[in-house]
């Protein structure tokens, strides 16, 4: 089986042929927009996303077992025949023995951070059973790994914008502003995890935006999440970890300007850090000091002083959803925008 190679650093051949079925560059746009495709199967538009009713709206049984893993992909045929091969009645009789079953651990307890994990794991199985079912309806002779990372990096962007589409979380941060308080609230409205929000909020504002939560411990503060993971050094810079103290004693933000030294240069990020109230946490956001203008409605004005240049990943985005076309806009029953994803229809929204 002969797949083009794929441009937009993936080689895989996992990834090259999500980009040839979707006719793209970077298999990561045809993954997110499956991921929108699969919330439009599921008629759902606003947050937040359950992953469970997503698989039952696509006909996929969940089920729970006491295991080590967190999650995996069978079949129906497949789970009686493990649960007879550990000496178990036949627990699943009905139904066609190849229809998609993703199994999880089962979890004993109310902790909604827990349950918040196990949503993102659910997606990310879902992810699994879309783009291989995909692949397979496009290339019948491939042979998929069962530990291929790069697959994995695909079921992880698939989670992420299941749970979190981006053009709504774009909409909400604009309406909020991108703090920390604003981050928990969204977190708690999309009812993710709070590593789930940031990572997907990183990614959006990547190379203007750095995220940290700081722990405190017996051996003091913890850099315990960071992301974009490659700046995690940026949390280094001297007077950082002061200010991080200042804001969990005080309980209330802190804000300062640092010079930080990344790629081989040095920039002025301007640093807040709040305190996450469970006491002993403090989540620290490191904006860049120079800001295009079309980010100003999400983070202060761009200061004047300043002639860096900075990239803006907001108008890749948007390019992207251009591109595609799986965007539209309509007006709902509350009078809020909510996107149909309906292929072409309209254009993407402005920032």
């Amino acid at each position: 089986m002969n797949l083009p190679a794929s441009s937009g650093g993936v080689s895989g051949p996992f990834g090259s042929a999500l980009s040839s079925i979707h006719d793209s560059n970077d298999p990561y746009v045809a993954v997110r927009s499956l991921a929108r495709a699969t919330l439009a199967e599921a008629n759902m538009i606003r947050p937040p996303f359950s992953a469970f009713l997503i698989a039952d709206a696509l006909g996929v049984a969940v089920r729970y077992e006491e295991m080590e893993d967190e999650g995996y992909c069978t079949t129906r045929g497949q789970l009686v025949q493990a649960s007879f091969q550990r000496g178990k009645r036949q627990v699943i009789a009905q139904g066609d023995k190849n229809a998609p079953v993703i199994v999880l651990r089962r979890i004993r307890t109310l902790d909604t951070a827990v349950h918040s994990r196990q949503q993102f794991t659910l997606a990310h199985e879902l992810g699994h059973l879309v783009l291989r079912s995909l692949v397979s309806r496009h290339y019948p002779e491939y042979e998929f790994e069962t530990d291929d990372r790069e697959e994995e990096a695909f079921c992880n962007a698939f989670a992420g914008e299941l749970l979190i589409p981006t053009a709504l979380v774009l909409v909400d941060l604009r309406e909020r502003g991108v703090s920390a308080e604003s981050l928990l609230e969204l977190r708690r409205i999309y009812r993710v995890s709070l590593q789930c929000m940031l990572v997907k909020v990183g990614f959006l504002f990547a190379d203007l935006l750095v995220i940290g939560i700081h722990t405190r411990n017996g051996r003091g503060l913890e850099l315990s999440f960071a992301t974009p993971c490659k700046n995690r050094h940026f949390f280094d810079a001297g007077g950082i970890l002061g200010l991080v103290e200042r804001a969990i004693q005080g309980c209330r933000t802190q804000t300062e300007t640092h010079e930080v030294l990344g790629d081989g240069s040095r920039s002025r990020w301007v640093v807040h850090s709040s305190p996450i109230h469970d006491g002993h946490r403090a989540m620290t956001l490191m904006v860049r000091r120079s800001l295009p203008p079309v980010l100003s409605d999400y983070f202060a004005p761009p200061s004047k002083d300043s002639g860096e240049s900075a990239f803006c990943p907001l108008s890749d985005a948007l390019a992207m959803w251009a591109k595609v076309g799986t965007v539209a806009w309509r007006k709902s029953p509350d009078g809020r925008r909510a996107p149909s994803w309906q292929r072409g229809r309209s254009q993407p929204p402005t920032p």
